[in-house]
C-alpha cells in the first residue's frame, strides 16, 4: 500500500498540503459531509428568522393594543340631551321648564350635545317683567381618547380665563372627577364632571332681580341640587338609564 507523500520544507519541517479550488479546508477531514460544516450558517439563518418573527409579533401586539377603543363604561351618545336630562329637583323648585333647545353632533372619535332651557321665577309664572331663570348643560363622550389628563387644564380654560374671581372647588362622591367654579360675586357656580371618557358641564342663572345677589343659602341649596341632577342625567346616558 503506497501511502500519501509528506511534505517537507527546508527546514525539514512539514508543510501543509496545498488545497485546490473548491476543496476542503486546510485541516479538515475530506471525507466529512459539506452538509455539517454548513450548519453554523443554517443556525444563523434560525436565527435571524426567529428575530424577525418576535419583531413582527410585538410589532402586531402594539398595533392591538394601541388600536383598542376604551371602554366607554355604558356611556351612549344623546340624541336629544333636554329629553335625557329630566332635572327632578330643579323643576320641583322652579316649576316646570320651557323654551327647551338642543343641539348635538355625532362622530365616530367625539360625540357632543348641548341643551339650553328656562324656569319661570321660582316656581311662579313669569311676567315679562320678571327675570326667569335659565340652565345649560353640554355632554361630551369621547370615543377615542382619554379626556382625563387634560380635564382640569379644559375646564381652567373654559371658565377661568386668568380671571382672579374664579376657582376651581373640587367635589367628591360624584363621577370619577367633578368641580365647581366658584366666583366672588356669590353667584351660583358652575358644575364640570369628569366619568370615564364622558365629561358633563352645567351652568345655572338662578332666577332674580337683575339688582339681587343670590344669598348663600340659595347657593349651597343649589349646590346639592344640582349634584342630584346631574348625578341623574349621567345615569340615563349609561345605556339609557339601565
Amino acid at each position: 500500500m503506497i501511502s500519501d507523500i509528506e511534505l517537507i520544507g527546508e527546514d525539514g519541517q512539514p508543510v501543509s498540503r496545498p488545497v485546490a479550488p473548491g476543496g476542503p479546508a486546510a485541516g479538515t477531514d475530506p471525507e466529512e459531509p459539506a452538509g455539517r460544516r454548513r450548519a453554523p450558517a443554517r443556525s444563523w439563518a434560525w436565527a435571524l428568522g426567529g428575530a424577525v418573527a418576535a419583531s413582527a409579533l410585538w410589532a402586531g401586539g402594539l398595533y392591538a393594543y394601541t388600536s383598542r377603543e376604551p371602554d366607554l363604561n355604558g356611556y351612549r351618545a344623546s340624541d336629544n340631551l333636554c329629553a335625557d336630562a329630566a332635572m327632578p329637583e330643579l323643576t320641583g323648585l322652579y316649576g316646570e321648564r320651557s323654551g327647551a333647545e338642543q343641539t348635538g353632533r355625532k362622530d365616530p372619535a367625539m360625540d357632543k350635545a348641548h341643551c339650553w332651557f328656562s324656569f319661570p321665577a321660582f316656581g311662579k309664572p313669569a311676567a315679562e317683567e320678571e327675570p326667569t331663570g335659565s340652565v345649560q348643560l353640554t355632554y361630551t363622550l369621547h370615543r377615542r381618547t382619554d379626556p382625563e389628563p387634560q380635564f382640569d387644564a379644559s375646564v381652567a380654560a373654559e371658565e377661568l380665563n386668568e380671571s382672579e374671581n374664579h376657582k376651581l372647588v373640587r367635589i367628591q362622591g360624584l363621577g370619577e372627577r367633578a368641580y365647581w367654579v366658584k366666583n366672588v360675586h356669590n353667584d351660583v357656580p358652575a358644575l364640570y364632571v369628569l366619568d370615564g371618557q364622558a365629561t358633563l358641564s352645567m351652568h345655572i342663572h338662578s332666577p332674580r332681580s337683575e339688582d339681587g345677589p343670590v344669598r348663600p343659602a340659595d347657593v349651597a341649596r343649589l349646590e346639592a341640587i344640582m349634584q342630584d341632577d346631574m348625578r341623574a342625567l349621567m345615569e340615563q346616558l349609561q345605556s339609557g338609564g339601565r
